[in-house]
């Protein structure tokens, strides 16, 4: 639901929220079984764990108190914020992450 900067933890929506949130839209990600066949454009491995860093980073790069911090990124993550509702990864092996959106999504 969020990140916790200085602990480098995520924040659940049952800590974030005291009162129900409710998704509009769910979207369903799942990635290849073999994911760890999947390359970078360099010939490089891309494991799950890059998908679980871009996740990390899109929340920390926006918190001051954050080693990554970057004022410019802040609007950014505020709209995400505002149709994002919940990320969860569901499975590691095979990947699978599924999030809740707060607005619905074109073609949904």
């Amino acid at each position: 639901m969020d990140w916790d900067a200085e602990a480098q933890t995520f924040i659940t929506a049952g800590e974030k929220y005291t009162e129900t949130v409710t998704a509009k839209a769910k979207t369903t990600v799942y990635y290849p079984a073999d994911f760890g066949g999947v390359k970078w454009h360099d010939g490089s491995p891309s494991p799950a764990a890059d998908v679980i860093y871009r996740i990390i980073t899109q929340f920390d790069r926006a918190k001051e108190a954050s080693a990554i911090y970057d004022i410019s990124f802040v609007p950014d993550y505020e709209s995400f914020l505002s149709l994002q509702g919940h990320a969860k990864v569901l499975s590691a092996n095979p990947l699978v992450i599924e999030d809740l959106h707060r607005q619905h999504l074109p073609g949904c």
